[in-house]
């Protein structure tokens, strides 16, 4: 029995490109001409991040203070919002009947409605106060 060293196994790719001749195999020079290899391509999606801990510690910090301030200048206070929704309902509908006025004050307290009718603007606005006013006699 022979015991020589068997040689390394072809791998499939080049056993079939072996079975056709040159002249008729242009696959490989047309695939590398339009694309890179997939190694460079992989390198080319993985770009890292370059910047220190520190500089990326004090970017997070940064957009967390514009986020706390955007905050604070909004009016997040459930007192504050129905007292403006009470307000500009008194400076808008005026010719509403204070019976309606009185209910539509109650009703700016409960719920979301003080954010609803803020929300709102123009003939929507109008619409939902003459509904509200309608489902609330």
């Amino acid at each position: 029995m022979d015991m020589s060293p068997l040689p390394p196994p072809i791998p499939a790719r080049r056993q079939a490109q072996a079975a056709i001749p040159d002249e008729l195999d242009s696959s490989e020079e047309s695939s590398d001409a339009a694309s890179p290899p997939p190694k460079k391509l992989k390198q080319q999606l993985k770009k890292r991040d370059r910047r220190s801990a520190g500089a990326v510690i004090g970017d997070a910090i940064a957009k967390l203070v514009d986020v706390e301030a955007s905050k604070a200048c909004h009016n997040s206070d459930p007192h504050k919002r129905v007292t403006t929704a009470i307000e500009c309902v008194l400076d808008n509908y005026s010719h509403v009947d204070a019976d309606h006025i009185a209910k539509l004050a109650d009703m700016m307290g409960t719920g979301y409605s003080a954010t609803i009718f803020s929300a709102l603007g123009g003939e929507a606005r109008d619409a939902w106060i003459a509904k509200s006013i309608h489902w609330s006699s």
